[in-house]
């Protein structure tokens, strides 16, 4: 019936109402700080492993770059060597012009200042090469190897020196280090070429260049001794960049081979492992429903649930919904009860005998059992008037009856003995 049809919609969409309420609430569970700490702790350590991985890649390139750096310093010491020994043999050289310029041996004596100049040229290069080869281009540093310290340091190398007073040109021999003797060499070159300027001072000693102590020191001491050391300098710096080079492939192949290492084994390992905790996770947010049989589902489904603050969630919409449900079901009883006492009181006419009725052993009509005493009551409205008829079937102690009643009033009476 209609009224059926009214009552069992309005029954739905309070059920439905129930399911979406828990189906938030359940929402808002899942969805809870500590349902997504396992998520959260994933996304922070993928956050963390990105950065491991990136500060590893920028160590190895800081490592590399390193050795590259340290290999250019080895680079530009052995080009200065080579440069040093080639400008030691250019100083002796210009002695030997500016001697001839006064001699006007091949060049003249106007051609002695251009010299000169050149002479002072040369020379602060080399005192600048040379300074640099022993300290350092870039900062004060020690010699690495111990063949350049012996050779630089230590007073390994016998120079000739001219000192004696009475014959200017008589030789003797001074122990000397490379650092020393280069030093002696560039004071000797810059008194050669004070003195090719000013014959008259102190430098030129009253004599000609060929006489000059210092001159001999530089023709004595430069093409020879000199240049032989710087040699011997040079191969050292050969035999330091070449390990330079070895240690810097070496380092290169190690670096890259921790990097791969740890990228694909450690890296790899730790995503896997951090995916197969999420799945766990993920599987253990739904087995709960799966564990449950389904005939319990259907019957939670339709149950009232309550998650944490149901008191304060409950809006005035449920609890109207729920006095107006309430409501019906009492009104309904206290009609059906009603109706069933009206049927008991009730006296049938006699309808005579009844060939479907049997008798009891005095008679009379059969009292059916208790338990056969039922009444049932249907609801429905007329399509006429609009009224409200209640069908009555009742079964008592004496027989069944049903009647019909329109707005609360019985209309007409079947008694049907038993």
């Amino acid at each position: 019936s209609e009224a059926n049809s009214i009552s069992h919609s309005q029954s739905s969409q309070v059920g439905d109402y129930q399911r979406g309420k828990r189906l938030r609430r359940l929402i808002r569970l899942l969805s809870s700080k500590q349902a997504l700490e396992t998520i959260t702790g994933f996304k922070y350590k993928m956050l963390v492993l990105a950065v491991g991985i990136l500060l590893l890649h920028l160590g190895s390139f800081a490592a590399i770059i390193g050795y590259m750096q340290q290999q250019t310093v080895h680079l530009t010491e052995l080009l200065a060597a080579g440069k040093v020994a080639d400008l030691s043999l250019r100083m002796a050289t210009l002695a030997v012009v500016l001697m001839a310029a006064e001699r006007v041996q091949g060049f003249a004596a106007a051609d002695i200042p251009t010299y000169a100049a050149e002479l002072d040229t040369t020379c602060n290069r080399y005192e600048d090469l040379h300074q640099g080869l022993y300290l350092g281009f870039k900062g004060l540093r020690p010699l690495t190897t111990p063949q350049l310290q012996h050779l630089w340091h230590e007073n390994s190398l016998v120079a000739t020196t001219f000192t004696n007073v009475s014959n200017r040109t008589a030789p003797s021999t001074q122990s000397v280090s490379l650092f020393n003797l280069g030093e002696l060499y560039t004071a000797a070159a810059k008194d050669v070429q004070y003195a090719a300027q000013n014959p008259g001072s102190t430098q030129s000693d009253g004599v000609s260049l060929a006489l000059n102590r210092q001159w001999l020191f530089m023709q004595a001491n430069g093409p020879g001794l000199l240049y032989e050391s710087y040699l011997h300098s040079l191969d050292f710096m050969v035999l330091l960049n070449q390990d330079g080079i070895v240690l810097l492939q070496r380092a290169m192949l190690a670096l890259l081979s921790i990097e791969g290492f740890i990228i694909v084994v450690v890296a790899v390992s730790l995503m896997v492992k951090l995916l197969q905790t999420v799945s766990v996770h993920r599987q253990a947010l739904f087995s709960v429903f799966l564990a449950i049989p389904h005939s319990y589902l259907r019957t939670l489904a339709s149950k009232s649930v309550s998650l944490d603050d149901d008191d304060a969630e409950e809006d005035e919409e449920e609890k109207a919904l729920r006095a107006e449900e309430d409501a019906k079901q009492k009104k309904k009883l206290k009609e059906a009860a009603q109706m069933a006492a009206d049927a008991e009181t009730d006296q049938p006419p006699a309808a005579g005998p009844n060939p479907k009725a049997s008798m009891n052993g005095a008679g009379g009509p059969c009292i059916a059992p208790r338990r056969q005493r039922r009444a049932s009551f249907l609801l429905s409205t007329m399509p006429d008037d609009g009224g409200t008829t209640i069908e009555v079937n009742a079964v008592t102690g004496v027989g069944s009856a049903s009647g019909v009643s329109c707005k609360g009033k019985v209309t007409s009476t079947c008694v049907e003995l038993c």
